[in-house]
């Protein structure tokens, strides 16, 4: 198959998208920098998405179900065709959540890519960092 390189990323025909030593395709990720191969078995197709979290300047956090198990779990979606800056961003954030297994980070599931967007299944926390910011001004006050 061919593929196209595209501002230090690659997309493949078959919807692949490889950056970082990692690609990811709509079924999650298909290889991965030290070919860890622990993460969760999820199918992006099983994750129904209920309401949203929040937003920044490049990701969008949404409720979303596990439809086999009824797990609920956080779902970041970034878009990767916005520019090579938020992409690299968006890798280094893949890193540090696929390598980085602490208890003081939220718990990385899997990987997704469809339509442009990089899907990330995270644990769901019980508070924001909006929450807990908002929480300390108004202890602090």
């Amino acid at each position: 198959l061919r593929s196209a390189a595209l501002e230090g990323f690659t997309l493949s025909e078959t919807g692949t998208f490889s950056k970082g030593g990692f690609s990811i395709k709509l079924n999650g990720i298909s290889s991965a920098p030290l070919g860890r191969t622990d993460f969760a078995a999820m199918a992006f197709a099983d994750l129904e998405p209920l309401h949203n979290l929040g937003s920044g300047a490049t990701s969008v956090v949404r409720v979303a179900r596990h439809r086999p198990t009824g797990k609920l779990l956080a779902l970041k979606g970034l878009n990767m065709m916005a520019d090579e800056a938020t992409r690299k961003a968006a890798i280094n954030e893949l890193h540090v959540l696929y390598e980085g297994e602490c208890d003081h980070l939220v718990k990385f599931f899997d990987a997704f890519y469809s339509d442009g967007m990089l899907h990330l299944a995270l644990q769901l926390m019980r508070v924001s960092v909006e929450g807990l910011y908002t929480a300390a001004r108004a202890a602090a006050s």
